[in-house]
């Protein structure tokens, strides 16, 4: 990947630099909207370090994930789920509802500004942006769609999240 803030992803190491630098930048809300919490790019040290100093640095920051299969999550102890864990009120773990279990994509939004999107989840083909504000807004407005239609994902509250 190049250093322009955004571009094509074609592999997992793009994915894992574009997630860290999103979670860098964001200042407001990080939206996650995932299949099984993508652990090859999201339970990565990097990007759990930037996750963590985010939701940390004010009492307004939110971090909301949306996970379509928390199975695998739940039994390897993801580093989302141990963050969702200690800063409950910043981070929130959620399974969608039954219409919107089947979508094949995966993305993450930082505030209304940037994103990282691949349009089937089990590839690494895709693209991201730190700021493309039309494109992060879109992608965030379909969140919150889903958002509001979610539950708290039960495997999560066993571990008490």
């Amino acid at each position: 990947m190049n250093d322009q803030p955004g571009g094509p992803l074609e592999t997992r190491d793009d994915s894992r630099q574009a997630a860290r630098h999103l979670a860098e930048l964001v200042r407001r809300e990080l939206r996650i909207f995932t299949r099984d919490m993508d652990p090859a790019v999201l339970d990565q040290v990097e990007f759990l370090e930037a996750a963590r100093q985010f939701a940390i640095r004010s009492q307004h920051t939110r971090i909301r994930v949306l996970v379509q299969d928390a199975t695998r999550a739940v039994k390897e102890g993801h580093g989302l789920t141990r963050l969702a864990a200690r800063l409950s009120s910043h981070v929130s773990l959620h399974r969608p509802h039954d219409d919107d279990v089947s979508h094949a994509d995966t993305f993450i939004v930082a505030d209304d500004q940037g994103y990282l999107y691949r349009p089937l989840a089990d590839r690494l083909e895709g693209r991201w942006h730190a700021y493309d504000p039309a494109e992060a807004r879109r992608l965030a407005r379909r969140f919150d769609e889903m958002w509001e239609r979610s539950k708290p994902e039960p495997e999560f509250r066993r571990l008490g999240v």
